[in-house]
């Protein structure tokens, strides 16, 4: 990249948004015929406000949007075929937990050299982690979500449930509830949640891949896995939970019917409840999630996206300047979240404020949920790596975690998606080796 003409540019877009347009003026505005055109791929509802906003306020950058699917079938496979073929966009938006899958593959530019130091040091750590693989960094992200417990005020005071801080405590309250009543329970063991069941081990600090001059290892059955495997085990042994799959039209009907107690998952799974349960407004409150008593405070993060460079772009200043401003600027992110049903919790905590202004709170009973975020992303440990085949590790796990409802342990489940997983990298030549803790 042209560092010198980057730094400059980008030092005065940061310059405006801490500053303001007037403070940092100076020189012309570029020529009408010296305008890059950037193409940009993205599925993030709100991105077409975004864009648009940025096209009225820049004159040597354009953007051309593209809205793409979502998923594994959606941007992921589109960027892998449009970087084979070299026609790649400038801009893509990813999911963070993709970001080292597509470092290994050469699908996107390495940054690490070209961020902004104002930029980075305005970034959650954790969220910087996110998008950093083998100490490089491939992508920007623009929320981390840190895993939630959403609950019903309202069913807990009706059968005097205390708000659960520890999984003690949890399983506790589970019990209470369904001995009250037969129909109604704590939470939900998804039997698609994948991502779910890292976020609980991210919590507990035991990672499931790493990598170092030898390699790759995979412990996905470490001592931390198979704590999380064995608690949620015990609930749908016992049926504490309901065990059903993530936005099924089982669980929505139990959870329209007071039979769901609390919902666990990312951040944003707040602007979600406000869209697909209406009928619930002002009953909902959020807390941190619960943690191991003798771990102390601590959650993962579950979903979240970046914006990355795909190898190929012909413009990598111009782009990079582009993410810079959409994750840090404020009235991008008004623009973004502008329906004021978005729960997203930034990945540049000075836009916290931002979301919290603009999120309607009495669908929470005018709680500030955001400082219940703030509490929680603080506690997101560090460390974790997502794994060089993402995509499949998770595939894997959804089927195992499907056939929980059949007889098939939680422990077995990450056995299989392990031992699916190794093959699959040992397959594509890479060194890899398993880390069995529970031997």
């Amino acid at each position: 990249m042209h560092a010198h003409r980057r730094a400059v540019a980008r030092a005065s877009a940061v310059c405006a948004v801490l500053f303001g347009v007037s403070a940092c003026a100076g020189g012309a505005a570029a020529p009408a015929d010296d305008v890059t055109v950037l193409t940009f791929w993205s599925s993030l509802r709100g991105t077409e406000n975004v864009i648009d906003l940025f096209n009225e306020t820049h004159d040597d950058i354009q953007v051309e949007l593209t809205d793409t699917p979502t998923g594994a079938a959606g941007t992921n496979s589109m960027l892998y075929n449009s970087v084979r073929a070299g026609n790649a966009p400038d801009v893509a938006t990813l999911e963070t937990n993709i970001a080292a899958q597509f470092a290994l593959d050469g699908v996107l530019l390495d940054i690490t050299d070209d961020i902004t130091p104002e930029v980075r040091d305005a970034m959650l750590p954790q969220a910087f982690d996110l998008t950093t693989f083998d100490g490089r960094t491939y992508g920007l992200a623009l929320d981390i979500e840190p895993m939630m417990m959403y609950y019903r005020a309202d069913l807990f005071e009706k059968y005097d449930i205390e708000v659960p801080t520890t999984w003690a405590e949890y399983r506790a309250a589970g019990e209470r509830l369904a001995a009250q009543d037969p129909d109604v329970r704590i939470g939900t063991f998804f039997t698609n949640g994948a991502a779910h069941v890292a976020s609980y081990v991210w919590q507990t600090a035991d990672p499931w891949f790493s990598a170092d001059d030898d390699g790759w290892e995979v412990g996905m059955t470490g001592a931390g896995s198979l704590r999380v495997a064995d608690y949620w085990q015990s609930m749908v042994d016992d049926d504490l939970v309901k065990v059903v799959p993530d936005g099924s039209q089982e669980w929505s009907a139990a959870v329209a019917n007071d039979q769901i107690a609390t919902f666990l998952v990312g951040a944003w799974g707040g602007g979600a409840l406000m869209g697909s349960m209406p009928g619930s407004a002002g009953s909902w409150r959020v807390a941190p999630l619960p943690y191991w008593a003798d771990q102390g405070p601590a959650t993962g993060t579950q979903g979240g996206s970046a914006f990355g460079i795909p190898v190929g772009s012909d413009h990598p200043d111009e782009a990079l300047e582009l993410i810079e401003w959409m994750i840090t600027n404020e009235d991008a992110m008004r623009a973004r979240i502008a329906t004021g049903t978005s729960s997203m919790y930034p990945a540049v905590t000075d836009l916290v404020d931002v979301g919290r202004e603009t999120l309607d709170a009495s669908y929470f009973g005018g709680q500030d949920i955001y400082g219940v975020f703030d509490e929680a992303a603080a506690t997101v440990p560090e460390g974790w790596t997502w794994g060089p085949r993402t995509a499949l590790t998770d595939a894997a796990l959804v089927e195992e975690l499907a056939k929980v409802r059949r007889g098939t342990t939680v422990r077995e489940a990450l056995h299989a998606a392990q031992d699916e997983t190794y093959r699959d990298m040992a397959a594509l030549g890479l060194q890899v080796r398993t880390r069995e803790d529970d031997a």
